[in-house]
């Protein structure tokens, strides 16, 4: 170990006990049923992580300034703040390597191997935090605007990540981790980063965030941009996870043509949503699913059902044959193998020159493929992927659709 390389210090301050589902739900404490804890003290620090002993989702919060709020799970029983420091004595390396690892077993492998001595990576370009009131309340997202997009005659593609639910997640997270952002903004693309209100998108099933207009928000953050980057408007993409995915499907049916492409990964077209969704134009679509999805299941059912009532999707092959008749596309599909588990499935001769296509990850559970840190253990979603980046391949699928029209 030398120099000035950041290492982990593990456990460092113990949060309060958060509330748990005895708790009324309508205690100050909760906000879409989720609580904000303060992370801080304990000396120089780079930045904070929140994890949980217990939470099923094992999420954790985005590195930030100290002091920190960390929006924690309610269904967390056990939280701690966990600090990267600039430096770390040895009788601290011993806490990081020993008991609170074993006990809590819930550091992804780049924590771990920061606590090895492994640098931090090298931070994406620049977020820029916006804000607007939409329907009554205060909605929050990131920007990321190359500084070639940034002139008023500029006609850059735009891309919307939409972050997963659960409680402990945002939108500049997701696309950072993802690469979404680093390698968006390489290509050239503004991405726009937005954040859920609580827990969760209004991605058209019942039984989650029902009232919050999700669609509207959107849109008016879109619009808002305008003023500071120059869009291509038949340039606009949506690229989300789980939750996040089931809501680029929403933009799609009830975004009234805004969207050129979607690419949910992981996620399936919601059982009450297909049943009113009538997409207007030529809306692209690359679905990215697992057949050993245990939160999404690649047959259809419920959704996180070991989780309690979280609303149902269809089958994989349902959402893909409705998106082909929707888009109205003609003759039999392209099929090819990529790699070993990877089963292509393409349909081109399709309206306005849409495409729809679908890559099945065989094997493969609730994670987004290529990421090399998944925040969920393989034994809740099961198996992850390095076969291909669905980053790379959604953006070049993005590049693809942007010229159909």
């Amino acid at each position: 170990m030398e120099g000035d390389e950041p290492h982990l210090l593990v456990a460092h301050q113990r949060l309060p006990r958060p509330v748990t589902g005895r708790k009324k739900r309508d205690s100050p404490s909760f906000s879409g049923g989720a609580q904000e804890m303060l992370c801080s003290g304990g000396g120089p620090a780079l930045g904070w992580f929140a994890m949980s002993g217990y939470d099923p989702l094992r999420r954790l919060a985005l590195i930030r300034e100290t002091p920190s709020k960390v929006t924690v799970s309610r269904r967390m029983a056990r939280v701690r703040c966990v600090r990267i420091s600039p430096r770390l004595p040895a009788e601290s390396r011993r806490i990081a390597s020993g008991a609170a690892i074993r006990r809590f077993a819930l550091l992804p492998a780049f924590l771990v191997a920061l606590a090895a001595c492994g640098p931090l990576r090298a931070q994406p370009p620049a977020w820029q935090a916006r804000s607007l009131v939409h329907d009554g309340q205060t909605r929050n997202w990131h920007e990321l605007v190359p500084a070639a997009c940034a002139a008023p005659n500029a006609r850059c593609p735009l891309l919307v990540a939409l972050h997963g639910g659960g409680g402990m997640m945002d939108g500049a997270r997701f696309a950072d981790g993802t690469g979404l952002a680093a390698e968006g903004a390489r290509r050239g693309h503004v991405v726009l980063a937005p954040d859920a209100l609580g827990a969760n998108w209004n991605d058209g099933r019942p039984e989650l965030a029902a009232g919050i207009d999700d669609v509207g928000f959107i849109r008016a953050m879109i619009a808002d941009l305008r003023g500071r980057a120059g869009i291509d408007p038949a340039r606009i993409f949506a690229a989300g996870a789980s939750n996040g995915g089931l809501m680029s499907y929403r933009l799609a049916c009830d975004g009234a043509g805004l969207f050129r492409a979607i690419a949910p990964v992981i996620a399936h077209l919601g059982t009450a949503l297909i049943a009113r969704c009538r997409p207007e134009g030529a809306v692209s679509l690359f679905m990215i699913p697992g057949t050993a999805d245990r939160l999404m299941p690649y047959q259809g059912g419920g959704v996180a059902a070991m989780f309690g009532r979280r609303g149902s999707v269809v089958s994989s092959d349902r959402t893909l044959a409705f998106w082909r008749e929707a888009m109205g596309c003609r003759g039999e599909p392209r099929t090819e193998r990529r790699g070993a588990s990877v089963a292509v499935t393409r349909y081109e001769a399709c309206r306005g020159g849409a495409i729809v296509q679908r890559w099945t990850v065989e094997g493969g559970g609730h994670a987004w493929p290529g990421r090399d840190r998944p925040p969920l253990r393989p034994r809740l979603a099961g198996p992850g992927t390095n076969e291909f980046s669905a980053t790379g391949a959604i953006l070049d699928f993005f590049d693809e659709s942007g010229q159909g029209r």
